[in-house]
């Protein structure tokens, strides 16, 4: 097998991914459509006399995590099957060029098709209340705020945060596929939740460690004493960047470790 990148390859890669698996990404498409407009047709049944828009936003974000794992935990499934996996390593491209593929359809075309979805879900479920509004005075719906431009808007900090999850939540079910033949997407799920509970459980008992009475962050660390407060701030420029390199290298790490993985079934 030839080692050397080739973009022709991914390109091939792709377009045989598609021509594979068209019917399951269809198929996928519908039962997610299907899934949305359940939950938008629970959110509307059970909203009383004031409808929140902003619902759907929680909605939307939770899916994407949720269904975008169990969809990156189905995309190397074919390591799970012996037969289906001596054929994925007859492919001739390097693991390195199948893996661009996965994540092309993972996080790329997944993350478009769901948010299209999402889009016309929310557009008729809107339409359709703000029409019972229009009709019935007693019903009421709060406004839908999408200042994007503003920095400190609600909107852009769920978006922000939500990007950064979802490639971390990515890498580690694709990891996990890799890594577990059995079970694969339930021994992640409980590793991910055993690791985000010690995350708490460390930054609670660092606050601890300072004081009974203290919050701990990132980068900055509050102290309630009984008359005053005493708050320890890192510089905010390198606090900053500590934070921006501690959040993007959380997926492409869990890549790498995937693609060093997948490399030891290359023929």
């Amino acid at each position: 097998m030839n080692n050397h990148f080739s973009l022709k390859r991914v390109w091939l890669l792709i377009c045989r991914q598609w021509s594979e698996y068209k019917k399951f990404y269809v198929y996928g498409t519908l039962a997610l459509l299907g899934l949305l407009i359940f939950a938008a047709l629970v959110w509307i049944s059970n909203s009383g006399l004031n409808y929140r828009k902003d619902y759907l936003i929680s909605v939307y974000s939770f899916g994407l995590l949720l269904i975008g794992a169990i969809f990156a935990n189905n995309s190397l499934k074919m390591l799970h099957s012996k037969a289906e996996s001596i054929y994925w390593s007859t492919i001739p491209a390097n693991q390195a060029e199948k893996l661009i593929c996965i994540l092309f359809y993972n996080v790329i075309v997944f993350t478009i098709v769901y948010t299209l979805c999402c889009i016309l879900v929310s557009y008729c479920s809107f339409s359709y209340i703000d029409h019972i509004v229009r009709l019935n005075p007693k019903y009421s719906s709060s406004s839908l705020e999408l200042d994007w431009k503003n920095r400190s808007s609600e909107l852009r900090k769920i978006v922000t945060s939500l990007s950064y999850a979802f490639f971390v939540v990515q890498g580690l079910f694709i990891l996990g596929a890799v890594y577990f033949k059995k079970y694969s997407f339930i021994i992640t799920t409980i590793i991910a939740v055993l690791l985000l509970f010690a995350g708490l459980f460390y930054m609670q008992k660092l606050s601890d460690y300072f004081s009974p009475n203290s919050s701990f962050e990132i980068n900055t660390l509050d102290i309630y004493k009984s008359t005053y407060q005493e708050i320890y701030k890192i510089d905010n420029p390198f606090a900053n960047t500590i934070v921006f390199i501690l959040k993007i290298i959380g997926g492409p790490f869990l890549w790498l470790i995937s693609w060093y993985k997948l490399k030891e079934k290359e023929i």
